[in-house]
């Protein structure tokens, strides 16, 4: 799908985008830094992979890339849709990759996902370094076999060299530079003005109706590791997966 051309920003509802409008004139290899509102602890970002326009730059193409995938039919894009909130809004009950063939869940939106200490419904992942390469080898998903042919995929198209070069000092491609340049990108996706966002970030006079029951405002906010929130979300989400099954 069309995702834009280089240096197009853009604001959806309370979406805030990083793109590289927002970050002209910073020199492709110098570290970034994830703006977020004031009150709101900034995502945890892994010390080998910090964020530069190049990487972000890079990590966008590939993610809209719907040729790094065995059929040149699915892109991370196609289950996570900027057009339906980075998640998945073809309606069905779970989420399909090449072939049409239909996986067992339904895709998650990637926003925000920079501030998740888990990634996957199920938190297989620790990182968005290691959740990104995952699909790419998941028969249903991307297709491809392993990660060797995701690799071979992306030499084989000839125009991601120079990227490469610019994000990481040599056109060599591996999966962990793949995954480190997806996730540099998907930790600019984040939106931080819903009620919700405001209560995470301590203002406990929001007033949260969707969840009277949720127990979540009795979960501690703590402004040293500003995780027990999240914790507390992941649980009860795991407990409506168990209940499903």
């Amino acid at each position: 799908m069309s995702h834009g051309g280089r240096g197009e920003g853009r604001r959806l509802g309370g979406l805030v985008i990083v793109t590289l409008v927002a970050i002209a004139g910073v020199a492709l290899a110098q570290t970034l830094e994830i703006a977020v509102p004031a009150g709101v602890l900034p995502p945890e970002i892994p010390e080998d992979n910090p964020p530069t326009a190049a990487k972000v730059e890079l990590g966008k193409k590939l993610y809209f890339d719907t040729r790094i995938s065995t059929d040149g039919t699915v892109a991370c894009a196609t289950c996570h849709d900027p057009r339906n909130a980075f998640a998945d809004g073809r309606g069905a009950k779970t989420s399909a990759g090449v072939g049409g063939a239909l996986g067992t869940r339904n895709s998650p939106t990637v926003l925000n996902a920079a501030f998740l200490s888990e990634q996957f419904w199920d938190g297989r992942a620790a990182t968005l370094e290691a959740q990104a390469v995952q699909p790419l080898i998941n028969p249903i998903e991307h297709g491809f076999t392993d990660h060797a042919a995701v690799v071979a995929r992306i030499e084989e198209l000839g125009d991601y060299g120079p990227l490469f070069a610019a994000a990481f000092g040599t056109p060599e491609v591996t999966i962990e530079r793949v995954g480190q340049a997806i996730a540099s990108f998907e930790r600019t996706l984040i939106s931080l003005e819903a009620p919700f966002d405001r209560f995470l970030a301590g203002d406990v006079t929001v007033e949260l109706t969707v969840f009277p029951q949720s127990g979540l405002r009795e979960a501690p906010l703590s402004p040293v590791d500003g995780r027990p929130m999240e914790r507390a979300i992941v649980a009860t989400v795991r407990k409506l997966l168990d209940e499903a099954h």
